[in-house]
């Protein structure tokens, strides 16, 4: 079932899913897994009421689709792929791509008018000898079979502390810590339901000291109340940690 709904992601499909009431009474990695799969969303809501806006949210954005799928075409690569991500609007960890030769493909979904999306691109490179300049890897982006122009990304290599704290270093380590945030929150969920409550706390504190350090405001009300509860021994509810996970996967571009 994964499987052909992942097909019509790729064919250009959108495939949401809607978790009602208690999360405890359905599995939502599950609905979560699906609406990836299938480059839609999952949307959680406590009652119905809260529903109807999300899914509004949903028709809108099929409404603004203006590329029902593409994919990115990685060639050339200096260095092997460790992961690939995208960052914003919402955080997706994909599959491992597909390798054919030296050519890496990788199907992103769709693209809505006035809505920009990010990836992070994570390249093991071997070390170089040298400071300067090297080729990573050339991309190019699929859409309805056509193949568009090849850009060439290159990596710096250098021991200059001044090009080292350049804005755009900054932004890229910031998306890399919201990743973090969001791959943290999944360790915190599997650590609470192993009764590993002192695991737990490492990874909240983990998690809040980078979303207060981001000005997250949103994401750490959320850590802070579940890291409230647990310091009360008070249990936490599937919704609390379903809330929190939404949360951790949707971002803003950075300022």
């Amino acid at each position: 079932f994964l499987r052909q709904v992942e097909n019509y992601g790729n064919q250009g499909i959108s495939f949401s899913t809607v978790g009602l009431g208690n999360a405890a009474r359905y599995d939502k990695d599950f609905l979560i897994a699906l609406a990836e799969r299938g480059n839609g969303a999952f949307q959680y809501a406590a009652t119905a009421e809260e529903l109807v806006p999300l899914i509004l949210e949903e028709f809108q954005k099929f409404q603004q689709t203006v590329i029902p799928s593409f994919e990115l075409v990685i060639e050339e690569i200096s260095g092997e792929i460790r992961r690939f991500c995208r960052v914003s609007p919402e955080i997706k960890i994909f599959d491992p791509p597909i390798v054919e030769g030296e050519k890496t493909t990788v199907s992103c979904g769709s693209l809505q008018q006035g809505v920009s999306q990010l990836y992070l691109l994570d390249i093991i490179t071997p070390p170089q000898p040298e400071t300067g300049k090297r080729r990573l890897c050339n991309i190019s982006i699929v859409q309805a079979g056509s193949l568009g122009p090849s850009v060439c990304v290159t990596i710096e290599y250098t021991d200059d502390e001044s090009r080292l704290s350049q804005p755009m270093r900054r932004e890229v380590e910031s998306w890399i810590d919201l990743l973090q945030v969001f791959v943290t929150q999944g360790k915190i969920e599997t650590a609470l339901k192993a009764g590993d409550l002192k695991k737990t706390r490492v990874l909240l504190n983990n998690a809040r000291g980078i979303t207060r350090r981001l000005g997250e405001s949103g994401k750490t009300r959320l850590l802070d109340d579940i890291a409230d509860r647990l310091q009360r021994g008070e249990p936490i509810s599937e919704d609390e940690l379903t809330r929190a996970k939404l949360a951790s996967k949707k971002t803003k571009v950075l300022t």
